[in-house]
């Protein structure tokens, strides 16, 4: 872990270079937190601290107080953050609400204003647009930045866990969408990072691609088993891939929902959706009556007792939602 300290001006105490997906270096540190917060109202607090069970598991990111600026705007507002190691977080929130901003600060692409971090020397990011280089073939920009012995051994190896080793020497212009961000995937494996950051990486892609890429990523996480903060608009990806849902409203988290249905997951069961509406409400979506009746599990509790009768596995709450209060 790499300790970051930053003053009001936001000058490092100490910094160190870490590598990102696209093998840039850069001087950092994170942030992030459970906060407070009414559903209907936002309710300022000091400095809410993250749940109790958040320090159960050793961390990956801890971010105490952090603020970002742009100029007369304050984007991040003292965000409080634990991501454990090898925890899955999904972040919500509304456009303008800082996501994109704290995941850039966490990869070390943009400097604090104020605040501490602890994050992993080890980290790389993952965009909505794959980035690739244009004038190199995949594999070459699977290593992109990184000096390696047996080079296009290491990047073949990544390409094959993301299923394209057949288009090693593939130009990007020929790569469909999905494919390049299989390519950009490979490239932040390649890197063997303790935390990942994926910054709405399958937004752009079809239904039908999104799903292969949601199977994709929850593969290449059990296996690899890093921290990972996704930062996403899609409140059924944050539930079907996520053990834990924040939610960012001005600057702050304001709530933290555990997610505890076993994977795979089903957008059907009314667990599920009883996670997806109460997320809804904390965005600002008002259901309409019928689908909020829906939500809350009328006619759909009696398929889930029976889908977790026939497994012989006795029926839990499936989530736990903590919302701090001023």
């Amino acid at each position: 872990m790499q300790t970051m300290e930053f003053d009001l001006a936001g000058a490092p105490a100490r910094s160190a270079k870490v590598a990102n997906a696209t093998g840039a270096a850069n001087a950092t540190n994170v942030t992030n937190v459970t906060n407070s917060a009414n559903a209907a109202a936002i309710k300022r607090a000091a400095w809410p601290l993250p749940p109790a069970d958040a320090a159960s598991s050793p961390a990956a990111v801890q971010a105490r107080r952090l603020s970002k600026r742009f100029g007369a705007n304050l984007i991040l507002d003292q965000l409080n953050i634990d991501i454990g190691a090898g925890e899955f977080v999904a972040l919500l929130g509304r456009s303008g609400s800082g996501k994109t901003t704290l995941l850039r600060a966490l990869a070390g692409l943009d400097r604090i204003t104020s605040g501490t971090l602890d994050v992993p020397q080890a980290r790389a990011a993952v965009f909505q647009e794959p980035r690739l280089m244009p004038w190199k073939r995949a594999w070459r920009n699977v290593t992109l930045g990184m000096k390696l012995e047996r080079t296009r051994e290491r990047a073949l190896q990544a390409l094959e866990e993301v299923g394209l080793a057949h288009r090693e020497n593939a130009w990007p212009a020929t790569l469909s969408g999905g494919e390049a961000q299989r390519v950009a995937l490979a490239r932040a494996l390649l890197r063997e990072p303790q935390l990942l950051l994926l910054d709405e990486p399958f937004a752009a892609l079809d239904a039908l691609t999104r799903i292969r890429m949601h199977q994709l990523i929850l593969t290449l996480w059990r296996r690899h088993r890093p921290a990972v903060l996704l930062v996403t608009h899609d409140v059924d990806e944050a539930v079907l891939l996520a053990d834990r849902v924040l939610v960012l409203e001005q600057g702050r988290i304001v709530a933290d929902i555990t997610i505890a249905q076993p994977r795979p997951r089903s957008a059907e069961r009314g667990e599920f959706q009883r996670v997806r509406s109460q997320l809804l409400q904390l965005l600002g979506v008002d259901l309409e009556p019928a689908a909020a009746d829906g939500a809350a599990g009328n006619g759909d509790d009696h398929a889930d007792d029976a889908d977790h009768a026939r497994a012989d596995a006795p029926f839990a709450p499936s989530f736990n939602l903590s919302i701090a209060r001023s």
